[in-house]
Parts: structure tokens; C-alpha cells; sequence
């Protein structure tokens, strides 16, 4: 019985399928479809083999027509959705990059799929847009699966950064929760689905070699990817969320940052020599600065007060309501003289002082479903939005059934970034468009953000296959002048060396000549041949010195790969 069932699944047979099918309703197809809407039902026929085909074509006859009104298509392309993929085999799913082979055969023996229902709701949503007709399978991104033993395994055992020099560390994505319960196991725990976007081509291989005689530039940048998030653990959301992206907006765009900021960063690169702007992984909870963050946050408290699996308790609303009131915001500022002069202290800067604020007083209740979608999307900055969401992320909210912050974090992030080590370098780059200078951002191309650089050409990766080579170790001019200071420049990057990434882009650049050039290559080298503990153990060894020589290369490559050396 088994074998005949495998037998079902061979090459061989579903050519036989194939061609029966082409043979019965090929003409058919053509005979009953208008010129105009050939190629959607064309579509349909190929997505669809036998069962439903005649509903869903009938059904795409109204989809397509642009003389319908909007409220037809609507109904139509559900009706067509619906029957689509209800009647798509195993095989026409994982052709269009829906589900992987084995989980093609499985849906096939076990019958429907939760991809299923994501390309059925898909299909809906993007038929019911006002305008134009889209064309069908030309914006369709593949539904994906986010699975803990997926994330888990691709993060490696390899060791951390922290791990090589001794510090605490509590595990790869462990920071993505601020409850130690949850640390170890967030990510092994972890579920969510939605769509890829097709928006992104693929990063262009170089290596650091390729970018000898330029200069290299630090761009900091979240792991949150490109995509739309529909469902996180057991909350279907009811507004998918469209997820803007860190280093995958590179892929389509180039880098969005404030005016201010993006300004100073393209000012410096203009009289650099030849500028390469490069990602600089930040931390697990630096998504929360971003608008899809806090969006996927009030969607996912709008379904969890509909929840059957994991309800907001109503007994706990007014403890949640009054926690989030509380909620403080710590804040900086200069400190002056009777006469309103700045105070310098003794390291020649101005004095500060430090106070918590407590904006989120006027806050009514998550007892409305509605209500905190609303009230996030009306924080006004972007570090108030990641405060309020931080002072979510706690033990006594999340028992009371507040969404789960950590996992909401983990949904949202690109899986090839988790578990990264902080400021590693070289996953993303590209070269900035001077000509066109400064651009306004829209809704479609980054709600958080008011300004991007484009990029020339394509994106560029420099991992090939790595998990990255540490900031301190590219950008090695930077680095020994923090470790002069004793401020920094070591393998773990301290807050010093983090603002400077972040905040001045004379600091964070590097021009590669020959040294950095070789420093970043044997890095590179080394974590391919013997693994990336090898790799860093290398890089530690450089950093703890001061200024780094061709001998102190010579022989940390030697002590962590002789094989090759």
C-alpha cells in the first residue's frame, strides 16, 4: 500500500496526470475564455487540476473583467481563491514555491494545508484593491513557515562572539524576550507563517579583495526582514503586516534613515573614495523602533481578545490597563548653570542627567480589540513606540495573556540574521546613487522612515556562507583608536563603539588598503575552512592587541588554521 502510494507521487506519474489533463480540457480552455482573460484562466488550469476547475474559472471571468464593480470581484475572487486552493495538488503548491517537496507530499496524504488557507487569503486581498486588475502569479510571494527546529538549526552550534571571550550568554536569539523563562526557549517554541515578498532580487557574491581601493561604510540596520506576517503562535492576524525590512531593503531599494541622518551618511560617503555602504546586524529588540513592529503588536492584541486558544483574561484587564500606564520612558538632558550655561565635566563633555517620564498615562483599555492597534500607531517617535513595547515584554502581562512580545520579535525578524552576532559586518551592501541623491520614502517603501538612498546596481553579500566579520575587526582604524582610548575595539563591541557606528559616519568607515583588505579575507577564509569558532579566535586575538601588524596576522591565522597557513 505504501509503495503504491509513493509510486503516485513519481515523476513519471504526474507527467501521466499531466498530460490527461492537458488532453481534456486544453482546447476547452481556449474555446470558453474570452482573448482578454485567457491568460488568468490559463493560470486557474495550471493551478488546478480537475477538481474546482470550472468554478474557478467561471469565478476568474469576474476577477479579471474590468467592467465588474468591485464588489463582484470581491466575491468572485473569493469564490476563485477558495476553489483554487481547495484543488491545488501537492505538486502545483511547491512548483510556485508554496510548500517544499515534503510538504507537498504530506498535505497531499493529509489533507488541507495551512498554506492553503494563506494563498487563499491572498488571492482575496489582492483582488479587492480599487484600480486596475492585477495580473495574476505577477505579485504573488510565496507563503512561508517560520518553525522553532527550523530557526534552531539554522543557527548552527557555532560559537558566539561572547562565548570565545568568556562572557555571559544565554544563547543564540535569547535576547529577543526579556523574561529569563522564556530565553532558552523562545526560539525552539516558535511558530509563524505568512508571505515572502517578491519585490527582492538576490545579493551579488564579492569578496572584501573585490573592494580593495574603496572605503567601506557602516550602515547599522534591525533584522527584521521583507515580508507579510499573517499568523504568530496561535493569533491569525486580522490585518496582515507588511514587514519593511533591515538589510533586505537593500535588495530593493538601498538604505532609509531620517533626513538628518541619511544626510550626514551620504555627505560623507560623497568625499570618501569610491563608498560601499555596508549592514551592521543590531540587536534582537531594535525592531521595536520600527512602525511594523508596534503594527504587529496591536494586531496581535486585536486577535488575542478573540482568542479561544490564548485569551486576554477579562479578570486581568484592569491590571494590564494600569501596568501600561506605568510604563516609563528614561530620558537625557544637558545639564546648565543658574545662567543657562552648558556644564562640562572632566572627560570634556557636556554633563548630563537622567529622568523617567511616564507618557502612556492617558492610555483606556485593552478591552476594546481595537484600542491598542489605534494607540500604537499614535505614538509619535519611534523611541517612545520601542519603550512602550519593551514595557510590554513582562512576566506578570504575559501570564495575564498579553501577546507574547518576544515571539512577536522573532516573527518578524529574517531568519538568516537570528542568532547573528551583534554588529557583525557584511551581510548586505551596495554602492549609493549620488545622482539621485536624498528621497522621500512613501507608505509602500518604509512607514518609520522619511528619507533613503538608493542603491546602483544590485546588493551585494560578503558572508559567503559566514555568519559575518565583526565591526571592530572591518573597520580596524575605528577599532584601535577605542582600544587607545580603552573605550572599546575589542571582539565583543562595547556602547561606545555601538554609538559611533551609529552615529557618526567619519568614525564608522574604513578605506581598504592592504592590511584591512587581508584582515577581513583571512577571517573570511578561515571561518569557510575550519568554522567560525576558528574565525573568531583569530579576530580575538588581533583585537586584544593595539595597533594590528602583518606579524600579529601572521600569527593568529597560523594559531587558528595551520592547515592553511
Amino acid at each position: 500500500m505504501a509503495e503504491s502510494i509513493f509510486d503516485f507521487f513519481t515523476r513519471e506519474a504526474g507527467q501521466k496526470r499531466r498530460r490527461a489533463l492537458d488532453d481534456a480540457v486544453g482546447g476547452l480552455l481556449e474555446y470558453l475564455t474570452p482573448p482578454n482573460l485567457r491568460p488568468a484562466a490559463e493560470f486557474v488550469a495550471q493551478s488546478n487540476p480537475i477538481q474546482g476547475m470550472s468554478d474557478s474559472m467561471a469565478a476568474s471571468g469576474v476577477v479579471f473583467d474590468p467592467e465588474q464593480t468591485a464588489e463582484a470581484r470581491k466575491r468572485a475572487a473569493l469564490d476563485m481563491g477558495m476553489e483554487m486552493a481547495f484543488a491545488l495538488t501537492p505538486a502545483a503548491l511547491a512548483a510556485r514555491g508554496y510548500l517544499t517537496p515534503v510538504q507537498g507530499v504530506m498535505e497531499g496524504l493529509l489533507g488541507g494545508s495551512p498554506a492553503q488557507k494563506v494563498i487563499t487569503d491572498d488571492i482575496v486581498e489582492r483582488f479587492t484593491q480599487p484600480g486596475e486588475v492585477p495580473v495574476m502569479g505577477s505579485g504573488l510571494g510565496g507563503a512561508y513557515e517560520m518553525i522553532g527546529s527550523d530557526l534552531r538549526k539554522n543557527m548552527g552550534n557555532e560559537p558566539s562572539s561572547r562565548e570565545i571571550t568568556g562572557q555571559n550568554f544565554e544563547g543564540k536569539g535569547a535576547n529577543f524576550s526579556n523574561m529569563k523563562a522564556q530565553r532558552s526557549s523562545i526560539i525552539d517554541d516558535h511558530y509563524s507563517r505568512g508571505l515572502l515578498s517578491t519585490e527582492m532580487t538576490p545579493p551579488v557574491p564579492i569578496t572584501y579583495n573585490d573592494l580593495a581601493g574603496k572605503t567601506i561604510m557602516g550602515l547599522v540596520g534591525d533584522p527584521t526582514a521583507r515580508k507579510t506576517v499573517t499568523q504568530i503562535g496561535d493569533l491569525r492576524l486580522e490585518n496582515p503586516v507588511d514587514v519593511q525590512a533591515g538589510a533586505e531593503f537593500m535588495d530593493i531599494y538601498g538604505y532609509a534613515s531620517a533626513r538628518s541622518a541619511m544626510s550626514a551618511q551620504l555627505q560623507e560617503a560623497a568625499s570618501s573614495d569610491d563608498a560601499f555602504f555596508t549592514f551592521l546586524n543590531m540587536a534582537e529588540k531594535s525592531g521595536d523602533f520600527a512602525k511594523h513592529t508596534g503594527e504587529a503588536v496591536g494586531e496581535a492584541f486585536r486577535a488575542a481578545m478573540t482568542s479561544n486558544s490564548n485569551p486576554i483574561l477579562r479578570d486581568k484587564i484592569p491590571m494590564i490597563n494600569e501596568k501600561i500606564r506605568k510604563i516609563g520612558v528614561s530620558k537625557t538632558e544637558k545639564v546648565v548653570d543658574s545662567n543657562g550655561n552648558e556644564i562640562i565635566n572632566a572627560s570634556g563633555n557636556p554633563k548630563t542627567k537622567s529622568f523617567t517620564v511616564y507618557p502612556f498615562e492617558n492610555f483606556k483599555s485593552v478591552e476594546d480589540p481595537n484600542y491598542m492597534a489605534e494607540y500604537i500607531a499614535s505614538i509619535p517617535t519611534g523611541s517612545d513606540r520601542a519603550a512602550f513595547i519593551k514595557g510590554l515584554d513582562k512576566d506578570a502581562l504575559q501570564k495575564a495573556g498579553v501577546p507574547n512580545i518576544g515571539q512577536i520579535r522573532v516573527a518578524l525578524a529574517n531568519p538568516d540574521l537570528i542568532g547573528r552576532d551583534f554588529l557583525s559586518a557584511g551581510y548586505r551592501g551596495f554602492f549609493p546613487d549620488y545622482d539621485k541623491g536624498l528621497m522621500d520614502t512613501t507608505d509602500d517603501i518604509h512607514r518609520t522612515y522619511d528619507t533613503y538612498v538608493e542603491k546602483v546596481g544590485p546588493s551585494y553579500t560578503l558572508d559567503q556562507g559566514g555568519g559575518g566579520v565583526p565591526a571592530n575587526l572591518l573597520f580596524v582604524d575605528k577599532a584601535e583608536k577605542q582600544r587607545a582610548k580603552g573605550t572599546g575595539g575589542l571582539l565583543v563591541p562595547t556602547s561606545p563603539d555601538y554609538k559611533q557606528y551609529e552615529m557618526s559616519p567619519e568614525a564608522s568607515k574604513q578605506f581598504m588598503d592592504d592590511r584591512a583588505v587581508e584582515i577581513a579575507d583571512t577571517f573570511v577564509e578561515i571561518e569557510k575552512r575550519f568554522g567560525r569558532g576558528a574565525a573568531l579566535r583569530y579576530a580575538d586575538e588581533l583585537l586584544s592587541g593595539g595597533r594590528i601588524s602583518g606579524s600579529m596576522i601572521d600569527s593568529a591565522r597560523k594559531a587558528n588554521a595551520p592547515g592553511i597557513y
